[in-house]
């Protein structure tokens, strides 16, 4: 019996959220469906929901999660939402499992409030005063509702390097009906190599435009902290097309938080064996897994205040350079290498 898929067609579903299903030989054990009305005439055994959230604008999550529960033996929510802190309080509690892409490590943390819904927001909240316009804050999740939680894959699983077509014909694809044929037109990182390294410099190409100051405050400080050496790091915002190429040839890149910890640059980097710099992500557990301190990535505190020491010490070592590059790269690899076994448990946790 077929397990249903409800998505949201966005980028990061399509891409990224959908990838390692439609890539693998599991492929055909879902049916693939967007339209709401549809999936509540449909009865079956198991659905699972991507990006329900997106959809709150017209439809009630509340509402269409009982109908669905009328219709279906099991429903499992698939939260690629970007943070790890946040938890959609209106899901977990009418869902039977509940997948997110990051999971705190300290477990205690969801029975804690947190101002912005993040850990790095709360931490600016608390250290700076900074405040948003609009206040949001996480409640404490009752440990009845974390047993239903899951981890799944996070945004290194999906096609890299990006580039603009391939985007453009699996948008069509899916508009047309043809949701299992985009698999034909991905991108694969595992085949992906990258080019010599001539950039002697660290790649931040970031902005800080976001809506919320206690999110914005991060890439503000690390952009900065990389402002005060134009020597040193590469900024501006530049086309994707150069980016790419900028990325094959620069020997590091710095990577901080968006919405989430957990960006598309962190994996971009590491395909172009370009180190990764990044602020700490020792209180995530994620798959893959390429935050291994000093191992697979250089940590950075939080206020930006090491970058320029952390820059400096990494061009100026081209032997731990190369060592972690090559240590994230075969990192990742070995878990793209993996995705089929994680695609068949969790169709098995589905179908349970």
């Amino acid at each position: 019996m077929k397990v249903t898929i409800f998505y949201y067609p966005d980028d990061i579903t399509l891409l990224h959220s959908l990838y390692p299903i439609l890539t693998s030989r599991y492929a055909g054990e879902f049916e693939y469906v967007r339209d709401p009305e549809k999936v509540v005439r449909h009865h079956g055994r198991t659905i699972v929901l991507f990006r329900l959230y997106k959809r709150f604008g017209t439809l009630d999550p509340v509402v269409f999660l009982r109908r669905l529960r009328q219709c279906y033996d099991r429903v499992v929510y698939f939260d690629d939402t970007a943070d790890p802190r946040e938890i959609q309080t209106e899901i977990i509690g009418l869902v039977d499992l509940y997948y997110k892409k990051q999971i705190l490590a300290n477990r205690a943390l969801y029975g804690r409030e947190a101002y912005g819904k993040r850990l790095f927001t709360q931490y600016y909240h608390e250290r700076y005063g900074t405040e948003d316009d609009s206040k949001s804050v996480a409640p404490p999740i009752a440990d009845a509702e974390l047993v239903k939680l899951r981890l799944s894959w996070n945004l290194g699983i999906g096609s890299y390097p990006k580039e603009r077509i391939r985007r453009a014909v699996c948008t069509r694809l899916e508009r047309l009906g043809l949701v299992r044929l985009m698999r034909c037109f991905y991108a694969h990182p595992l085949t992906y190599t990258t080019g010599e390294k001539e950039i002697r410099k660290v790649s931040a190409r970031f902005v800080a435009s976001f809506s919320r100051r206690t999110v914005a405050i991060h890439r503000e400080l690390f952009g900065a902290a990389a402002d005060q050496r134009p020597d040193l790091f590469l900024r501006g915002r530049i086309p994707l097309a150069q980016y790419n190429r900028e990325l094959r040839g620069a020997v590091a890149t710095l990577s901080p938080f968006g919405w989430g910890e957990i960006c598309f640059r962190d994996f971009e980097a590491i395909i172009n064996r370009s180190v990764l710099l990044k602020p700490a992500m020792d209180h995530i557990e994620t798959w893959p897994d390429v935050y291994r301190a000093h191992e697979t990535y250089i940590p950075l505190s939080w206020d930006a205040s090491d970058l320029i020491a952390a820059a400096e010490a990494v061009m100026g070592d081209e032997q731990k350079r190369e060592r972690v590059a090559m240590a994230a790269r075969e990192a990742y690899n070995d878990a793209l290498r993996g995705t089929e076994v994680r695609v068949r448990t969790f169709l098995s946790a589905a179908l349970a």
